[in-house]
């Protein structure tokens, strides 16, 4: 494929797949009973794999899961700006037939049932109801339409939170509304409870994969992922991500940071005036280097006299909203830090 070529199917073929989800009654999630639902769309099941459903569309054939449907709906070359492209125009699509999702963000680094996303990120929009729900998520190739029990998923989100580090990654943003027609509450949904990175090592570990992913996962979602990150002795990183650049302002008290790897800005373009009055500059959708960057934030919050990352705090960037204005309360898990987000 061309770097910017993609295949969905029309618009309103998509909407009206996403209803149809959205309004189908399994009864059980046996693949018996999932195989009389896609019958009733005039799809086929496969004869030699009974987990293959025929559906005719142009981004391939679905899958039966141990208790769900996962329908590709976008195909796209497999660089991490064109995977990005694909999801937000699905993501568009899908919103405007279901509304609003009542859950939106990213899995990280393992997403149910402890599979793996692909590399350039891992978004998904959820849109919940008491007996099932539909997801987009990103699929190998491009985007695709999970239908899926919303017990065993809330199930498994809540397990994720032991408190050890790593084992929640990604970040989740909880829709803020009341309206009946996104029940269950999103607001009452219950979160895993959030780790703590204790090491340094750790800290970074986590951070360069958030910052390597998260340009990527803003622009498929539509969100503004933009938290600001404290430390007791002063230490300021404002993150930025963008399509075209990522950038990190930064500010911190008695320490050269010119010699640990930091710009004076403002920059050209810069969502900043004059404070904070540093820069990390890296680059666009699927060009970040996540571990230098990483790097030169963990060296300068030790050379600023930080002991542990426990001392660091998220003091901005926990509500956000869509390009459509629906607001969210966000959890940024990953980070491994204290959060106005977390429990």
């Amino acid at each position: 494929m061309e770097i910017n070529e993609r295949v969905v199917p029309p618009d309103d073929q998509l909407a009206d797949l996403a209803l149809w989800l959205r309004d189908s009654s399994t009864g059980d999630w046996s693949h018996d009973t999932l195989r009389r639902l896609v019958k009733t769309r005039g799809w086929a099941t496969g004869d030699d794999d009974p987990t293959l459903v025929r559906t005719g569309l142009p981004t391939g054939d679905a899958r039966l899961l141990p208790a769900g449907l996962a329908v590709p709906v976008g195909l796209a070359a497999p660089s991490p700006l064109a995977q990005a492209d694909c999801f937000r125009h699905v993501a568009q699509v899908v919103r405007n037939a279901l509304g609003p999702a009542s859950v939106a963000g990213s899995y990280g680094e393992h997403r149910p049932f402890n599979a793996h996303g692909p590399a350039w990120g891992n978004p998904y929009l959820r849109w919940l109801r008491p007996a099932q729900s539909v997801e987009l998520r990103a699929g190998a190739h491009g985007p695709e339409v999970v239908l899926t029990q919303t017990d065993q998923w809330a199930e498994w989100l809540i397990r994720q939170g032991q408190g050890r580090p790593m084992d929640v990654t990604g970040f989740l943003g909880r829709l803020q509304t009341n309206d009946s027609a996104h029940k269950p509450n999103p607001a009452n949904l219950l979160l895993p409870s959030p780790w703590l990175a204790h090491d340094w090592d750790v800290f970074e570990r986590a951070f360069a994969a958030w910052l390597s992913t998260v340009s990527a996962e803003q622009h498929a979602l539509g969100m503004r992922l933009v938290p600001a990150i404290h430390g007791a002795t002063g230490l300021l990183l404002d993150i930025y991500p963008h399509k075209d650049r990522l950038l990190i302002a930064g500010a911190a008290r008695s320490v050269d940071l010119p010699a640990l790897g930091w710009t004076p800005g403002p920059l050209p373009d810069d969502p900043w005036d004059d404070y904070p009055e540093w820069r990390l500059i890296g680059g666009g959708i699927g060009r970040v280097d996540g571990k230098a960057l990483a790097r030169t934030a963990v060296d300068t919050a030790r050379a600023v006299g930080l002991t542990s990352p426990t001392e660091l705090k998220i003091m901005h960037g926990a509500q956000t909203e869509t390009s459509e204005g629906d607001e969210y309360s966000l959890t940024f898990y990953g980070l491994g830090i204290h959060s106005r987000g977390t429990r």
